[in-house]
């Protein structure tokens, strides 16, 4: 049977992780004073935390009589993580840890069968950043791109590693002269599909995940 106690402590300690760091970084930030000296693209350095929604398509596709638009799919759920990077106002490199516990659902024209937080996501998200321009004040918008490194792990069964990229624009707005804001609109695609043919119902195949993910971000630069 599966060790679904393991699974819920797993889950509960990757949240007190991050929300530990959360504590820490709100703790220490104002120690750090927010002199408005420099802008935040002259600081070289950054951390911040991230939390959004991701939506999915794809990942599977009925044959024969299950063809439809609807089907088994992924049901996206809130995503939580940190980020860090390095290079100045134009141009930088960075990474990015994210959590997210989506859902399933098997669905039809006539009902909708949904299992909540059924899988656990876990990504790597090397990336590199370009400015487009700059924007009334000192906001500035960017172009993201990532290459996604993730760990997949459906409920009692054994994980699995899938490779993809997302790529989008980033709005920054500063908020003090360290203290950054940022929202970000993302597009991507995994063609590998999380699942396997004998996880899926009878009639699904396995095919790429489509992804769209709305992410909002605060970051400390020095």
């Amino acid at each position: 049977m599966p060790d679904s106690s393991h699974d819920f402590t797993w889950r509960i300690s990757v949240r007190h992780m991050i929300g530990a760091f959360a504590l820490a970084l709100a703790i220490w930030l104002p120690s750090q004073g927010f002199a408005q000296g420099r802008s935040p693209a002259e600081h070289r350095f950054g951390v911040g935390l991230l939390y959004g929604f991701d939506g999915f398509s794809g990942s599977s596709t009925g044959t024969g009589s299950t063809a439809s638009a609807e089907g088994f799919k992924l049901f996206g759920n809130g995503v939580v993580g940190l980020t860090t990077h390095y290079g100045n106002g134009k141009l930088r490199v960075g990474m990015s840890f994210w959590y997210a516990t989506p859902g399933v659902g098997l669905e039809n024209t006539d009902f909708m069968i949904v299992g909540k937080d059924v899988l656990e996501v876990v990504s790597l998200a090397p990336s590199v950043t370009a400015r487009l321009a700059r924007l009334r004040g000192e906001a500035t918008l960017h172009l993201t791109g990532s290459v996604l490194l993730e760990r997949w792990k459906p409920a009692g069964t054994p994980g699995r590693n899938r490779v993809g990229g997302l790529a989008g624009l980033q709005l920054e707005v500063p908020l003090t002269g360290r203290l950054v804001a940022a929202i970000s609109g993302l597009f991507g695609v995994t063609p590998a599909s999380p699942f396997t043919t004998d996880e899926l119902p009878a009639g699904y195949q396995p095919r790429a995940l489509w992804r769209r993910m709305l992410l909002t971000g605060l970051s400390y630069h020095w």
